[in-house]
């Protein structure tokens, strides 16, 4: 592709920003439109990222933009039917996670696929994140023996808890290590037991904690909790731990190497960048765009990666119901 990519972003939230702050530094690139209801949130983006134009739909922006790739940030309940769209006019698509919200629609998403020969680059970005690729690197280069570990922690504030009510936590925070152990194991998870508090009257847990069996024979657990208090200057604390025959290689961003305190502390997020579009969600918008240009599949992720990790958090919201019942995925 000798011309400018054309590139509309669907969803304009702090996702729908962070994406066209990264699209904004990648040469070649043309900012066709952005997609959302709210027209002065839209205008207000494409002033600073220079969007040509702004469109009420997703459907507006594919038919009369004619993009060359989207991004799709919108809520995920709106993820299989954008991508669908954009996939029947043959646009490529960076598709933030969780791809959908159930099992059926990422396996709708998966088929759609497959059977077009679409491209959809599921926005997975930790695989994109510096520490995880030297995490994965040393362990596919054997550096620790075999894989026979897994452990993921990814807590938040109770701000997310609040403010993302309708998502369970194992579709929101959990599918990051569920991602990731998949990548690092590269098994498939065959067993799941959860379990899960719920204080009285909330739509969604504030704590899950779950078990997995791989086929491998490795164990892993993912949990994760909404409870740090919304104030502090620290909201997360994440660590990955991947244990192995021959040693133990671990990500721990719970402590920031970056604090500025002025007027309140606070730990700017350089390594993932989504505020200003840059870090790891420009590595991942790049890698995008060179698979658009190139005509070729994601060779860091797929669509059948990202549906597996649908089916493994759709397993541990469904044995947290069932009082934390083993749940078996079949092959």
């Amino acid at each position: 592709m000798n011309r400018d990519l054309r590139v509309g972003v669907i969803g304009a939230g702090a996702m729908g920003a962070a994406h066209l702050a990264a699209y904004a530094q990648i040469d070649g690139v043309r900012l066709v439109g952005i997609a959302t209801s709210t027209r002065s949130r839209g205008q207000e983006l494409a002033a600073r990222s220079g969007v040509e134009a702004v469109y009420p739909d997703a459907d507006s922006l594919l038919e009369v933009a004619r993009p060359d790739a989207v991004s799709i940030t919108t809520s995920d309940h709106q993820h299989v039917e954008h991508t669908l769209a954009a996939l029947r006019r043959g646009v490529g698509v960076l598709l933030e996670k969780p791809i959908a919200r159930d099992v059926a629609g990422a396996e709708a998403i998966a088929a759609a696929v497959h059977g077009s020969g679409g491209l959809v680059v599921p926005g997975h970005i930790l695989r994109f994140a510096l520490p995880y690729q030297r995490l994965h690197a040393e362990v596919v280069a054997g550096h620790i023996g075999q894989v026979v570990g897994i452990a993921g922690r990814r807590d938040r504030t109770r701000w997310v808890h609040e403010h993302y009510a309708g998502v369970h936590p194992a579709f929101l925070t959990c599918v990051h290590d569920i991602d990731l152990a998949l990548w690092v194991s590269g098994s498939r998870v065959v067993r799941v037991r959860s379990m899960e508090h719920r204080a009285p009257g909330d739509p969604q847990p504030d704590i899950v904690w779950a078990q997995a069996e791989l086929a491998s024979g490795a164990i892993a657990s993912f949990s994760t909790a909404y409870l740090h208090p919304i104030d502090v200057a620290v909201p997360t604390s994440d660590r990955f731990e991947v244990y192995g025959t021959g040693g133990v290689a671990a990500v721990d961003l719970t402590t920031p190497e970056l604090m500025v305190h002025a007027g309140h502390s606070r730990a700017p997020d350089w390594l993932i960048g989504l505020g200003d579009g840059t870090g790891a969600l420009l590595a991942e918008v790049s890698h995008f765009v060179a698979c658009v240009r190139a005509g070729t599949p994601s060779p860091v992720i797929s669509v059948d990666d990202a549906l597996e990790g649908i089916r493994v958090a759709d397993a541990i919201v469904r044995s947290a119901a069932a009082g934390g019942s083993d749940i078996r995925l079949e092959g």
